[in-house]
């Protein structure tokens, strides 16, 4: 039994007795409802403001992440106007292109975020929620084609090793190691952060899970896939879903493009689960950015291909997602502004 209410039957007991009066009996309530009430004060603060190594990531792991996320962006970016391959450059294609530039500004926002806040607990809310989602995308499908690339090719032809790597230029190396490796680091911390400051919790019927389904449409279409054979070149008018993203392909083809479509449903996932609504309302933005830089990269491929491949179903799904999450962002930025105009509090930010 509480302590509170033993003291309350305590007063309550001298009461019945005659020692205190009606007055007596009310004054020393009050004191110790008071007193209840103060505790619970107390312990609701010592919960919700965190001790300042609680408030936000470290410094150290700031300047960690923000030296990954430049690697990322700009150390990358300046290797592909090099040949990864003997005259063969990423910049050479539309797609690559797109890339490399979708890949940039990822970079300035998240660096933006970092540097012009001095507030180090928003700094960690708004770089977590948007950096996270971005990179789980992105980053295992890369990892996994590289890994094909360097060691399931090789193997299943039987290259001869120094002759298979002599073809790999200087950039290829840099590119590697600068967005396909470093890119888990910005993970790495972004998963631990949440998991010592956020609870995923059960709430699953938000505005923000909206993301979900959005995510899922943009999984399916990746698989339909995006772009397909033009039915007028040679391929015949065969629009069997999936079909050409999984006929003939190799195993490890088919586990890359499995996770291409899956990983995104992973990241809206996250989104959806995290219980700090700042966090979660920069995660929004992320998948925004997700949406937009593949819709700008699937446009670039279509234009790389010139008329040998035509925009299939799978495009329009994703851009219907691309719609979902542009909705979804468009109204809580209309709340956030509607907010300030009325001089009301927001946790937006």
């Amino acid at each position: 039994m509480s302590d509170w209410i033993e003291e309350l039957e305590k007063i309550n007991g001298l009461k019945e007795k005659g020692i205190l009066s009606d007055d007596e009996f009310l004054e020393e309530k009050q004191r110790v409802l008071a007193s209840r009430t103060m505790g619970a004060q107390e312990h609701s603060e010592s919960s919700i403001y965190p001790t300042p190594e609680e408030e936000g990531l470290s410094n150290a792991r700031i300047n960690l992440l923000a030296f990954s996320i430049y690697c990322f962006g700009f150390v990358s970016i300046g290797a592909s106007f090099f040949d990864i391959f003997p005259n063969q450059r990423i910049l050479d294609t539309d797609d690559g292109v797109a890339t490399m530039v979708g890949l940039l500004f990822f970079s300035l926002i998240t660096l933006s975020l970092i540097y012009l806040s001095k507030d180090k607990e928003k700094i960690s809310n708004r770089v977590v929620g948007f950096v996270l989602p971005f990179s789980i995308a992105i980053a295992v499908s890369e990892l996994w084609l590289t890994l094909c690339l360097l060691l399931i090719t090789p193997g299943r032809n039987d290259y001869l090793v120094s002759e298979y790597f002599s073809e790999f230029e200087p950039s290829f190396w840099i590119i590697l190691v600068s967005q396909t490796i470093l890119i888990f680091i910005p993970i790495w911390i972004c998963l631990n952060f949440l998991r010592k400051k956020y609870d995923s919790g059960n709430k699953l019927i938000r505005a923000s899970s909206l993301v979900l389904p959005a995510v899922i449409l943009g999984g399916i279409g990746l698989l339909y896939p995006t772009l397909k054979p033009n039915p007028d070149w040679r391929y015949g008018d065969d629009f069997t879903p999936f079909k050409y993203t999984y006929d003939g392909a190799s195993w490890e083809g088919v586990i890359y493009l499995t996770s291409v479509g899956l990983m995104p449903i992973v990241a809206g996932f996250i989104v959806m689960k995290i219980s700090d609504r700042t966090t979660r309302d920069w995660g929004v933005f992320s998948i925004f950015y997700l949406f937009l830089y593949g819709l700008v990269k699937i446009i670039a491929m279509n234009a790389d291909t010139e008329w040998r491949e035509v925009w299939s179903f799978g495009s329009t799904l994703w851009t219907i997602g691309f719609v979902i999450v542009s909705l979804l962002l468009l109204e809580k930025m209309s709340k956030y502004f509607i907010a300030h105009a009325e001089n009301a509090n927001t946790d937006f930010q």
